[in-house]
């Protein structure tokens, strides 16, 4: 009991000189409620467990399956003292092994995420360039075709293409200049 006067359940194995398991007890229960103690259910099952326990750590003990399981059960979701230290259950080790990993795997994966995007997304300033460059060059494209086609009537359903990409291109960048003043409507009340 301690000084709050809760009761710590502890299983103490059997062991000899020669022979003695890895922990040097195993916590069944921490602040346990003194009440509890009067449940018959309750100590049904603490029973269980410490014959689970001597039968196997002693020297002529003959555990059963199900007393090996629970033994299993003991030791690894249980606190146990080793060397007359506190130890954490070896679930929540595991458990919290597991989650490091998936946090850093989240968050690998999210920083990469984050530098694939932002290292391939053009900037609309380039894109806008390439455009007006494209733009002057289909341009020149269309005024030559307009020559050869006077003299050529093939060529001339070749300049009606050519001339329709220029408009199609004209277009394309004053959506962008509207967009871009729509960005920029929207930023300046946050600033």
């Amino acid at each position: 009991m301690d000084d709050n006067g809760h009761v710590i359940v502890s299983l103490y194995p059997a062991y000899t000189e020669n022979r003695k398991p890895v922990e040097t007890c195993i916590t069944l229960h921490i602040w346990l409620d003194p009440s509890r103690l009067l449940e018959k259910s309750y100590l049904k099952n603490c029973w269980e467990y410490f014959m689970a326990y001597m039968e196997y750590t002693s020297l002529d003990g003959n555990p059963t399956k199900i007393q090996k399981l629970q033994v299993w059960y003991l030791r690894n979701f249980k606190f146990l003292i080793m060397d007359n230290k506190w130890t954490p259950t070896k679930f929540s080790v595991f458990i919290r092994g597991v989650f490091k990993l998936v946090l850093a795997a989240c968050f690998s994966g999210a920083v990469l995420i984050y530098l694939i995007t932002r290292m391939t997304k053009p900037s609309t300033a380039e894109t806008e360039n390439q455009l007006k460059e494209v733009n002057k060059n289909l341009e020149t494209v269309s005024t030559q075709l307009d020559k050869i086609s006077k003299s050529n009537a093939n060529i001339k359903t070749i300049s009606i293409a050519a001339d329709s990409i220029v408009v199609k291109t004209k277009e394309i960048l004053k959506s962008i200049e509207k967009h871009k003043t729509k960005q920029q409507k929207t930023r300046k009340p946050n600033e």
